[in-house]
Formats: C-alpha cells, structure tokens, sequence
C-alpha cells in the first residue's frame, strides 16, 4: 500500500535532495515533496534517469535513518515523470508551478 510522508519525513526528503544536489553541483530550481510524490526541477549534465534515481536513493536513505525507521516500506512508485524544458519561460512555468500549485492543489 502506498504511503504518506508526514511533515518530519517531507523536511528529512527535502534536506536529502538538497545536499545530495549540492554535492553532486546540480542546479536545483525547485522542489516541493508532498505527502505522496515529489517534484523536482534541476539542472544536471547526468542521464536524467540518474538524477532522478540518486534523489529517490537518498530519500529513501533519509526515511530509513532513524527517528523514522522505514525499514521494509516499499518508499517510491517505480520510474517517474521526467520532463525535458526547451527555454527559460518552460522553466519559469513549472518553478512556478512547483511552488505555488501544488499548495493550491492540496486546499
């Protein structure tokens, strides 16, 4: 069944993506982790199915560290949404979407 990250556990994912982003000099436009998905916008000279893959791991590490101790929990559905932006104003569209929609979404 699936699960749904509580508030800690949304901040632990977030943490995670950030430093793992920071670490590996991607440009991380946007990110907004939900109770259920996460979205994020980066820039990254990788094969976009590794960018995603590495910040799905280290989530995943972060939810499996205590205090939250997921430990058997299947974390993320399999793959994900990737989306290739031709310009500046997609980018400006889907940072925008990113962190504004999703709130509105949830209301």
């Amino acid at each position: 069944p699936p699960i749904c990250l509580l508030p800690d556990q949304r901040l632990a994912v977030e943490a995670a993506i950030r430093a793992h982003a920071c670490i590996r000099h991607w440009e991380l436009h946007a990110l907004s982790v939900r109770s259920n998905h996460v979205h994020v916008a980066v820039s990254a000279r990788e094969i976009p199915t590794k960018v995603r893959n590495e910040f799905k791991a280290f989530g995943t590490r972060a939810l499996r560290a205590s205090p939250f101790l997921l430990k058997q929990e299947r974390i993320w559905a399999r793959g994900g949404d990737i989306e290739f932006l031709d310009n500046d104003h997609e980018l400006e569209q889907v940072v925008r979407y990113i962190n504004e929609a999703q709130d509105r979404k949830e209301e």
